[in-house]
């Protein structure tokens, strides 16, 4: 794992080979990557992947910074594949759009993505 600010620990699938990031599609097949809100996850490059269990409200910091690296990583390469952040939950990957604007990052949540969000403010 790496520790990223605010305390968000990311697990990152990293390998010289170009088949890391073809993890994704066996994140079942790791429990550690996806929590009881499903996961973040990122392929900016093919040899890296990255995932963010959620657990908590901690998620609202974990998907900025995720959008973040993703977005930097993926454009500055080399064999870039997404800049793009998804949301994993139960076997599904929803896209959370982003953009920037001026430097500044709009991010626009889909209803179920929000709608997890605002469970857990409640306290589950």
């Amino acid at each position: 794992t790496e520790e990223w600010a605010d305390n968000i620990s990311v697990w990152v699938f990293s390998s010289e080979d170009f088949y890391a990031s073809s993890h994704i599609l066996i994140l079942d097949k790791y429990p550690f990557c996806v929590g009881e809100y499903g996961a973040l996850v990122a392929i900016p490059i093919r040899t890296e992947m990255y995932c963010y269990p959620i657990e908590s409200e901690d998620v609202i910091q974990a998907v900025n910074q995720m959008i973040a690296v993703a977005h930097k990583i993926e454009f500055q390469g080399p064999g870039s594949v997404t800049p793009n952040v998804y949301w994993y939950f139960d076997g599904i990957f929803t896209n959370l759009p982003y953009l920037f604007n001026d430097e500044k990052m709009i991010f626009f949540p889909p209803p179920e993505f929000t709608e997890m969000l605002n469970h857990l403010e409640e306290g589950h």
